[in-house]
């Protein structure tokens, strides 16, 4: 345990030191911290005891629970349905086009996969992660209503996604003939009424309690701040308990802090935000550590691929039919489209649905999300800033025809997640 320790120290120390320059470059955090842990790959797989895949995957668990229930804290419902059009078709239409055709996809390049192995990959890598296109969600040459929109595309689809990579998880599952269907519909229909359940209950009861509390003068910004992640794993934790869907706790949880609360927002998102940001990146260390070199050793011509369709046509295609009738620019649906990396909600989606199922061919669907996920972190991660100004110079040309992609729009509060 110390020598990982160590190593994740120093990895996290030497970052800071060069943070503000790493964002004038090509490179971004999360693509430094998986190069990192391919670097140090030998050292900690030699000189840790521990199983360091369970450690991820428990890792990434923890992570996944603080992004959904911070992003969904975020979360303003009337100005999503006052203004957002572009991420409501991104994820309403592109989400369940990009899994449709994923799948069609897996089925032609795997043909030895079940249609449910295929559907579960193609659900898998459907959520984006704007962490890794930095540049393009925070730079101001780019229309402020594509970043929010790529943004929060972004920040919601993980909980979307949940309950779909589940439901085909299960449909996959090499499960004994004893399980009937009957099981898989009753397991399934606790785990989407539970979770929310459970979500909703803690985060609005949490929320007034808290709001009470800080109304009083009773409590104290550090602990205000703590709160959040409180709240966050007691979602997950009571969840679980009941054999509901933790992620969704998690989520549902975020949703009630944002629709019931007042006071405790600002404090806990600042607050999940460190917290989530380190524990992201530390999970793309120990990622690149054990998990890419396998992923790529394997890889056959197959596994590529999938992996340059599921980056380049199975995202453009369906965002391209989504923004149908926006009236957008050509470069703004290319832009778009090309920018949905896929990154840690896909990595921790691979993880636990392997870990926790039997699939028939589950080590090489693995194998092809991590390589996928990989892809991404380094091809969207150095495309992401001279794209940003590629983009800009073409969309700043057609300012004097009154685009679209110009109009004002309130800004939205979700954030990309690493800075």
């Amino acid at each position: 345990m110390e020598p990982l320790l160590l190593v994740s120290a120093f990895v996290v120390l030497a970052y800071a030191m060069i943070s503000a320059v790493i964002p004038k470059t090509l490179l971004t955090a999360p693509l430094c911290f998986v190069a990192a842990g391919v670097l140090l790959s030998e050292i900690l797989t030699s000189s840790v005891e521990l199983d360091l895949a369970k450690l991820i995957e428990k890792v990434a668990e923890l992570t996944l629970v603080i992004l959904l229930f911070t992003d969904a804290s975020r979360i303003d419902a009337r100005v999503l349905t006052r203004e957002l059009g572009y991420p409501v078709r991104l994820l309403g239409i592109g989400m369940p086009l990009t899994i449709a055709l994923g799948t069609l996809a897996a089925w032609w390049i795997f043909p030895e996969l079940t249609v449910w192995e295929g559907a579960l990959l193609a659900a898998i890598l459907a959520p984006t992660d704007a962490a890794l296109g930095q540049a393009v969600v925070s730079s101001s040459r780019v229309p402020q209503r594509i970043r929010q929109a790529l943004n929060v595309e972004s920040g919601l689809n993980d909980g979307i996604a949940v309950p779909i990579v589940l439901l085909f998880a299960s449909l996959a599952a090499n499960t004994p003939a004893s399980d009937s269907v009957t099981h898989w519909v009753f397991f399934w229909a606790k785990q989407v009424t539970l979770g929310p359940v459970v979500g909703v209950a803690v985060g609005a009861i949490g929320g007034k309690l808290l709001d009470f509390a800080a109304a009083k003068g009773w409590v104290m910004d550090t602990f205000m701040q703590l709160s959040g992640i409180a709240l966050a794993i007691l979602a997950w934790s009571i969840a679980t308990v009941v054999d509901g869907n933790a992620f969704i706790a998690a989520f549902t949880a975020g949703l009630a802090i944002a629709s019931m609360t007042q006071s405790v927002k600002p404090v806990i998102q600042d607050f999940a935000d460190t917290e989530g940001q380190l524990l992201s990146l530390v999970t793309f260390m120990l990622f690149g550590a054990v998990l890419v070199v396998p992923a790529f050793q394997s890889a056959g011509w197959s596994d590529w691929l999938y992996a340059i369709l599921s980056l380049t046509a199975i995202r453009m295609i369906p965002v391209a039919i989504s923004l149908i009738g926006t009236k957008v620019h050509p470069s703004t649906v290319l832009f778009m489209g090309w920018f949905g990396p896929r990154g840690l909600a896909s990595v921790i989606f691979a993880l636990l649905v392997t870990s926790k199922n039997s699939f028939p061919h589950g080590e090489s669907l693995f194998n092809v999300a991590i390589l996928t996920a990989t892809c991404s972190v380094v091809v969207h991660g150095m495309t992401s800033l001279p794209g940003a100004a590629l983009y800009s110079r073409i969309i700043q040309a057609e300012a004097h025809q009154e685009r679209f992609e110009h109009h004002e729009v309130t800004e939205h509060p979700l954030r990309h997640r690493v800075a």
